[in-house]
């Protein structure tokens, strides 16, 4: 069990402008620090984790519109939820790999060999995971070109009325 406590501010109260106006600048900072880490995973294929963030965002108006303890407290949550993103990523392409090992290792009661459908089951499962190209990065992996279409299919349109 949590023990939590709940303030409601109201727009009457004296104290609602500077908390509005703190939590804007926490969100800014959030946003422009999340922009330089993606862009930094996405274009040089590194995570930045807190030190090297606070390095980068100490001259940001963003976070000198912050008292100093709040903006660190701002990228240590933005650290811990790329974290978090990676930890899942991991679980994930983890579960992925057990589940085609588990299709493919299979066996029919006769020679032991692999049943078809298991194959084909495998196959389908890798190829909706990694885009029909199977080139083995993971559907959300950065850099992955596959859109989510069938490879088969063209998309479904409606007719004009």
């Amino acid at each position: 069990m949590r023990l939590v406590e709940r303030h409601i501010i109201k727009r009457a109260d004296p104290r609602f402008a500077a908390l509005d106006a703190a939590a804007f600048a926490s969100k800014n900072l959030y946003n422009a620090a999340l922009y330089v880490t993606r862009q930094a995973f996405i274009f040089q294929g590194i995570s930045l984790r807190y030190p090297e963030l606070h390095q980068r965002m100490k001259d940001h108006e963003a976070y000198q519109a912050l008292p100093a303890k709040v903006a660190q407290q701002v990228l240590l949550v933005l650290d811990r939820n790329w974290q978090s993103y990676f930890a899942a990523l991991a679980r994930t392409m983890e579960w992925d790999r057990r589940m085609i090992a588990a299709m493919k290792s299979r066996r029919t009661h006769e020679g032991g060999a692999e049943r078809d459908g298991d194959r084909f089951r495998a196959r389908a499962y890798t190829a909706l995971r990694t885009g029909p190209g199977g080139s083995g990065a993971h559907a959300t992996a950065p850099g992955a070109t596959w859109d989510g279409a069938h490879p088969t299919r063209a998309p479904h349109t409606r007719a004009a009325p």
